[in-house]
């Protein structure tokens, strides 16, 4: 549960069993996980929602602010190997679209990503070594797509030469704000993987081929290697087995009008993130838009009993055999996470 996150109820809500044969509607309660608007806006960082809660939840379950930062670090690097790097310069389109934008400021995305980054590079955290070796790969272009690219097959266990006569970072290189030693060491972090840096053209025979950028579209090049990665493995891996299944598809965005951000306390933003304790403070002005926070309110207003407190930490549990169809639940939760079917 989210510590904090809700103005506390000043009038207790009655709760009573509605009497038999009592149903007052014909839909029934679902939990319905949606997308979260800032990773609709961002298709470099994947789960925002995911990499934020694993610090506000920390407490919640069971986990030291350290352990959690490991996971969110974890889960941004799973998609993007330049956290510290993107923590810096990244447009943060995803910030312009964050619901707790009207209330008192947007979640300072951005700089949260930006500590975890240079979290990880103090403790020199680092994906798992790679599996057995899968074969070889050559990519054109050392630029964020192309080291994204190679970062990703490294990590699926591909030995992989980028070909690029100027210096690896491309674009990065130039931009103003970003130490060139913060840079150096994320792409060591991608060498290290196994992968090699040539400093000559590539050969005529490439995987993939960096297609340059901007600053505007840093999230969409660092993805577009991401997913040239993964079509490589899949084409591999159709080769020796059945073909993989077709991408899955994202959950609808929640509109932003299920989102009820009177019922979230008032928290100034932090416009930097200096320590642990502003990690987690702002992690916790997250809004955990379209999945549950554990604030309890659909407990609190069902009359008919259908959702069962579990263990600390992991929510409730709904039994739709009591419903009666009242829509209270939904109608009531703030992050837009229980539809009415």
């Amino acid at each position: 549960m989210m510590t904090g996150l809700f103005k506390p109820v000043k009038k207790p809500v009655i709760r009573h069993l509605s009497s038999p044969g009592g149903d007052i509607g014909p839909q029934r309660p679902q939990y319905a996980v949606k997308t979260a608007p800032c990773t609709a806006a961002c298709p470099s960082v994947g789960d925002i929602r995911g990499w934020l809660t694993a610090v506000a939840d920390a407490e919640a379950n069971a986990r030291t602010p350290e352990q959690a930062l490991r996971s969110a670090w974890e889960k941004i690097a799973a998609r993007n190997p330049f956290p510290a790097v993107c923590g810096r310069v990244c447009p943060a389109d995803c910030e312009s679209v964050c619901p707790r934008e009207a209330k008192d400021g947007a979640v300072a995305i951005r700089a949260f990503e930006r500590y975890v980054g240079d979290f990880a590079l103090e403790r020199g955290l680092a994906p798992p070594a790679p599996s057995a070796p899968r074969g070889e790969v050559a990519v054109a272009g050392a630029g964020p797509a192309g080291l994204s690219c190679a970062y990703q097959l490294a990590r699926r266990g591909w030995r992989v030469t980028v070909f690029d006569a100027a210096e690896p970072g491309g674009f990065l290189r130039s931009l103003p704000g970003l130490p060139a030693e913060i840079l150096h060491r994320e792409i060591a972090r991608i060498t290290a993987l196994g992968v090699t840096l040539r400093p000559e053209s590539a050969p005529g025979d490439v995987a993939f081929t960096d297609p340059g950028g901007t600053l505007e579209k840093l999230p969409h090049v660092i993805a577009e290697g991401r997913l040239a990665a993964e079509s490589i493995q899949s084409g591999a891996d159709a080769l020796v087995c059945a073909p993989p299944p077709g991408r899955a598809l994202a959950p609808p965005r929640v509109a932003v009008d299920r989102i009820k951000t009177s019922w979230y306390v008032e928290a100034p933003r932090h416009q930097e993130i200096l320590n642990e304790a502003d990690a987690v403070a702002e992690a916790r002005r997250c809004f955990a838009c379209g999945t549950c926070m554990g604030c309890g309110n659909c407990w609190m207003y069902c009359a008919n009993g259908c959702f069962e407190k579990t263990p600390k930490g992991n929510r409730f549990k709904l039994k739709v055999e009591l419903c009666h169809g009242c829509s209270r639940c939904a109608e009531e939760c703030p992050s837009g996470y229980i539809d009415m079917q």
